[in-house]
């Protein structure tokens, strides 16, 4: 019975190292996309916030003066069709229920343009949550398009219509620079 008992471990980490040493990153390239508006660098930035905001981000790093926006992860559920995380096996990790996604954006505004990227990492646990595998994703570029498109239905409203409202990112339980 000793034997036996040990032999579903070995099986195990044999399974293991047999799905790391077969793993195939994506092959997509990572894309930054710029996109040519006729707005101002604060107008865009202000626009670009409150599309964020309304798709559910929450905010890491604002910086007006820079024109940056940094989201922090938001968990997604994507498919092969939104990105690619790599294969294993045979088996595309983007496409599989165990696979869970997350999400965050970068957008630096600039006078009559912005650019923006994305950061999809992933992770996929077995069934029997023995394996946990981390990898990075590409996107195929249509959550990009989307909020592009949000940014650019934004800026064709008139001012008034957008909030003014300013985001904070999230306090973390690092001591602030003053505080060393």
């Amino acid at each position: 019975m000793g034997k036996l008992a040990k032999t579903p471990a070995w099986v195990l980490v044999v399974a293991c190292a047999g799905c790391v040493a077969t793993y195939n990153p994506p092959r997509e390239q990572k894309q930054e996309y710029v996109e040519k508006v006729a707005a101002s660098k604060e107008r865009i930035h202000k626009v670009g916030i409150n599309v964020l905001r309304r798709s559910g981000y929450r905010f890491a790093f604002v910086d007006q003066e820079e024109g940056r926006i940094t989201t922090r992860p938001k968990t997604m559920r994507l498919t092969d069709r939104d990105c690619d995380c790599g294969t294993a096996m045979g088996m595309r990790f983007a496409s599989d229920e165990r696979t869970n996604t997350d999400v965050s954006f970068f957008i630096l505004a600039r006078d009559n343009e912005f650019s923006l990227r994305s950061i999809i990492e992933g992770q996929y646990v077995a069934s029997d949550t023995s394996m946990v595998k981390r990898f990075h994703c590409v996107s195929r570029g249509g959550l990009e398009k989307d909020i592009i498109e949000k940014i650019k239905a934004g800026l064709s409203e008139t001012p008034a219509e957008t909030p003014a409202e300013e985001p904070q990112p999230e306090a973390t339980d690092e001591p602030a620079a003053d505080e060393l």
